[in-house]
C-alpha cells in the first residue's frame, strides 16, 4: 500500500472516531445546558467562587479541545503546516504547566510569520472559547460510520424488518454509533420496536459495557419495564462514571424512587467523585 493510501485510511478511522467524540460532545454540552450550567459547556469554564471542578468535569474539555486543535489544523493549510507548530508548542513548554491564554498567546506568535498569519488573525477566539457546540461544522468523513448511520435510519423510518446479518463485521464504536443514533433522535421507539431489534441483533444478551450501556438507556428511554433488572444489575457492577450517572438519570427520570432507593444501597461500592456526581444528579446533596 502506498504512503497516500495508508493515509487515506487512517484518516477514515480517524474521522469515524473523531464522529463518535462529536456525538459525546453533543450530550454533555446538552445536559449542561438542561441543568442550566452553561458555563461548563465553555472551552475554559470559569471556577472562581468556589466551583468545585468536580462538577464541570465531562467530556467538553476533551472533545471541545480536540475539535478546536482539528478546526486550527485545517484553517492553516492541514497537518503538513500543523505538526511543526505542535513540534515547536512541546519544545517551548516542556516541563512547565501554563494557561490556556499561554497556548493562544504562542498560536498567534508562531504563525505570525507564516502564510496563515492571516487566517489565525482572523479566528473569533470569543468564539472558540465561550459556550455551547463548536461554531463551526468539522465535516467528518462519514464512510465508516454510514452503515451504522443508514441502519439507524431505517429503524427511525418505521422500519421493523432485520436479520442478523445487518451488523455482521461490525465492531464496538459502530454499535456505539448506530445506538447513540437512536437514543438522540427526537424519534423514541416503542417497546415492540425494541424487542424485536434486540431479538436480532442479541443486544439483550451483549457482554460489552459499551453496548450494553447505551442498550439500556434507550430502552429506559421507551420505559421497558422489562429492562429495569439488567439495567440496574449493570449500574451496581460497573464504576465508571461515564456508564454510572447517565444510566442513574435515565432511571430517575422513568422511575425516582428506584433510582433513589438503588444508589443509596449501593452507594459504597462507587468512588468519592461518582459518588458525590451522581448523588447531585438525584437531588440527594
Amino acid at each position: 500500500m502506498q504512503k497516500s493510501e495508508q493515509y487515506s485510511v487512517l484518516k477514515l478511522y480517524f474521522d469515524f472516531r473523531a464522529l463518535g467524540g462529536w456525538n459525546a460532545l453533543t450530550d454533555s454540552i446538552k445536559l449542561f445546558e438542561e441543568a442550566g450550567n452553561v458555563n461548563f459547556t465553555c472551552l475554559v469554564p470559569d471556577l472562581s467562587g468556589g466551583i468545585d471542578p468536580d462538577d464541570a468535569f465531562s467530556s467538553v474539555p476533551y472533545e471541545k479541545g480536540f475539535n478546536t486543535l482539528y478546526y486550527l489544523e485545517k484553517l492553516v493549510g492541514g497537518p503538513a503546516v500543523f505538526e511543526p507548530f505542535l513540534r515547536s508548542y512541546i519544545e517551548k513548554f516542556a516541563h512547565q504547566s501554563i494557561t490556556t491564554e499561554d497556548w493562544k498567546a504562542y498560536v498567534i506568535e508562531y504563525f505570525s510569520s507564516t502564510p496563515a498569519k492571516a487566517a489565525i488573525d482572523a479566528v473569533n477566539w470569543d468564539t472558540i472559547m465561550g459556550p455551547g457546540m463548536p461554531a463551526w461544522d468539522p465535516q467528518f468523513n462519514t464512510t465508516l460510520a454510514d452503515t451504522a448511520l443508514n441502519l439507524a435510519a431505517h429503524w427511525i423510518g418505521g422500519g421493523t424488518d432485520c436479520a442478523e446479518s445487518d451488523i455482521a463485521g461490525w465492531n464496538t464504536d459502530q454499535f456505539c454509533l448506530f445506538l447513540d443514533k437512536l437514543y438522540n433522535d427526537s424519534t423514541v421507539l416503542s417497546i415492540e420496536v425494541l424487542n424485536t431489534m434486540g431479538d436480532a441483533y442479541n443486544f439483550s444478551s451483549s457482554r460489552n459495557s459499551e453496548v450494553c450501556f447505551r442498550w439500556y438507556k434507550l430502552n429506559i428511554q421507551a420505559e421497558n419495564e422489562a429492562i429495569l433488572d439488567s439495567a440496574v444489575r449493570f449500574v451496581t457492577s460497573i464504576g465508571r462514571m461515564k456508564f454510572v450517572r447517565p444510566l442513574y438519570r435515565e432511571l430517575f427520570k422513568m422511575r425516582p424512587q428506584l433510582a433513589i432507593d438503588t444508589f443509596k444501597e449501593h452507594e459504597s461500592f462507587y468512588n468519592p467523585i461518582c459518588h458525590k456526581m451522581t448523588s447531585g444528579d438525584l437531588g440527594l446533596n
